[in-house]
């Protein structure tokens, strides 16, 4: 509400007599009095930052596609939806009643109310399938990124998390089939409505090649943008391509602090990089996860593992073959149940004759997930091991068959 108060300010110092904004200025008083301060974002990112965000709109120009323009009452309709959104945000998190609070907003149409309330079915705080979850996720981001009121802009809040979040579904195959074009679209739509996580990773698909060509320069470009607008996992993404020379020239001064705020904001796995950093100058690959990768991974959680292990096969056209030190990264993953970690485990083990013996307990742990191709291939399996038993049974009867007719005709 504090934002939209200041837009508001700013538009009666051109029009003191507005009635509208005079209005939408004063619900948005009460309505902060009343919650206090919404954060808008999942990443840190503090109030005044925010603040500047929203307010350099009305200095800068939009892409008029990705801006409403609202009418009075549509406008206390957001309100009252930011209103809710509010109360939810004081709410325990991820509990029935934020979900109750959150289905509330979400059903005035608030884009904020969509995403979050998608989040608790996706939590499964109320009882729900992943239809339902791609359901509030598609409403959310298909609304425009911007509203504006008398020529007056505002932050749609929710919808550049949305599109992010849709991207990930398309990207990790979550209640739709997997498409990685479609997630680099809904990645570079998120990051180009100013979504740090969106930015983080629009880098990643950069970095990889996935659902794109791959650039170097650009993946650096977008994981330090994603830094600089608070998302944590890029202030640990932008520290490794600044270390490394990827995309640009070495930077070591500016690797460790990314790094280590990387680590102030709780990842502390990157304490290692930045202390080899300090002391030589550099980190080259080979360093880079072999030194107590042990303490790392127990820090990890799945998510951030899967993520480590899809950055190191990035980097395996270095000459430097990481498979086997990476597959540490995708088993922590894998079994934790990442859905995408196991996918990509069972298709690695598949081709490593070494550790081809693990392949059937993480088929099961797939088929039994749900996870459609998982149980395709162990029905397949299943039917070969059955065939092969009776056939091997039948040939054991023919042969003891055929001793049994040698001893009578004996």
């Amino acid at each position: 509400q504090a934002e939209c108060m200041r837009v508001c300010e700013a538009g009666l110092q051109l029009d003191s007599r507005n009635s509208d904004l005079i209005v939408l200025k004063r619900e948005a008083s009460a309505a902060e009095r009343e919650g206090g301060y919404m954060k808008q974002h999942d990443e840190v990112m503090d109030h005044q930052q925010f603040m500047k965000q929203t307010w350099s709109l009305n200095s800068g120009k939009l892409d008029p596609g990705d801006v409403q323009v609202v009418s009075r009452g549509q406008m206390k309709k957001y309100l009252r939806g930011c209103s809710i959104c509010l109360l939810a945000h004081k709410a325990r998190r991820l509990s029935p009643e934020s979900a109750r609070l959150w289905k509330q907003a979400a059903d005035l149409g608030n884009a904020e109310g969509l995403y979050r309330y998608a989040l608790c079915l996706q939590a499964e705080v109320v009882p729900a399938s992943k239809r339902d979850f791609n359901f509030y996720i598609r409403q959310a981001a298909g609304m425009k990124p911007y509203l504006s009121l008398g020529g007056t802009k505002a932050i749609n809040i929710g919808v550049s998390h949305a599109e992010c979040s849709l991207g990930i579904c398309y990207r990790d195959g979550k209640g739709v089939d997997i498409d990685v074009e479609k997630a680099f679209g809904w990645f570079s739509l998120s990051a180009r409505h100013g979504n740090g996580s969106g930015m983080n990773n629009l880098g990643t698909a950069y970095l990889s090649g996935s659902g794109v060509e791959r650039d170097r320069q650009k993946a650096r470009f977008w994981f330090i943008k994603g830094a600089e607008n608070g998302c944590i996992e890029a202030m640990g993404n932008s520290g490794d391509v600044l270390a490394q020379g990827i995309g640009g020239e070495v930077d070591v001064e500016g690797a460790s602090t990314w790094y280590q705020q990387a680590i102030d904001h709780g990842l502390t796995q990157f304490s290692v990089r930045l202390k080899q950093l300090k002391a030589s100058g550099s980190l080259g690959v080979d360093h880079l996860f072999r030194e107590n990768q042990s303490a790392s991974l127990s820090e990890m959680s799945a998510e951030e593992a899967y993520f480590q292990w899809r950055e190191m096969e990035a980097k395996r056209h270095r000459s430097v073959d990481l498979t086997t030190e990476s597959l540490a990264f995708l088993l922590k993953a894998a079994d934790a149940d990442h859905e995408p970690a196991l996918r990509d485990l069972i298709a690695t083990l598949s081709v490593l004759p070494s550790f081809m013996h693990m392949v059937f307990p993480y088929l099961k742990r797939a088929a039994e997930l749900g996870i459609r191709e998982a149980q395709m291939s162990l029905s397949f399996w299943c039917c070969l091991s059955l065939t092969l038993s009776v056939l091997v049974y039948l040939w054991g009867g023919l042969r003891c068959g055929r001793t049994l007719s040698l001893s009578y005709h004996t």
